[in-house]
């Protein structure tokens, strides 16, 4: 698959689709990011959220017109990809991000435990700490 046959399987699919080569050549990645422009955009303003408040801050009806665009795979590896990125607010985002994706919730991982998630936040302030002094 050459750079032009890749971007034009871009453009019909998603950051969270599988992807038809191994990896995306660093040539590639400025194309790509000009088709995919909206659905960063998108997932940067659920993660912005999610991130200042726990939860999702974006219209329901915007979640679901996005969800449109998604197979259900695909809604699958955003959750997750939320979920990698703030598992101490998965209690907070989670029951935004069924609403909003109705069609996955039943293809969703299970929960994570609260200490789970207090272990994952421990983690975060564990990093924060200023290490030893040169």
């Amino acid at each position: 698959m050459n750079e032009t046959e890749f971007l034009e399987w871009a453009a019909t699919h998603s950051p969270w689709s599988e992807l038809p080569v191994p990896a995306i050549p660093d040539a590639w990645v400025e194309g790509l990011e000009e088709v995919w422009n909206e659905h960063y955009e998108f997932s940067d303003n659920v993660a912005q959220s999610i991130s200042k408040k726990g939860n999702i801050w974006v219209p329901l009806a915007t979640m679901r017109q996005y969800a449109a665009r998604l197979t259900v795979p695909e809604q699958v590896k955003f959750y997750l990809a939320l979920r990698h990125a703030y598992p101490w607010h998965e209690p907070e985002f989670r029951p935004d991000f069924e609403r909003g994706f109705p069609d996955c919730v039943a293809h969703l991982p299970t929960a994570l435990t609260a200490q789970e998630c207090d272990a994952a936040w421990a983690e975060v302030v564990r990093r924060a700490e200023p290490g030893p002094a040169f």
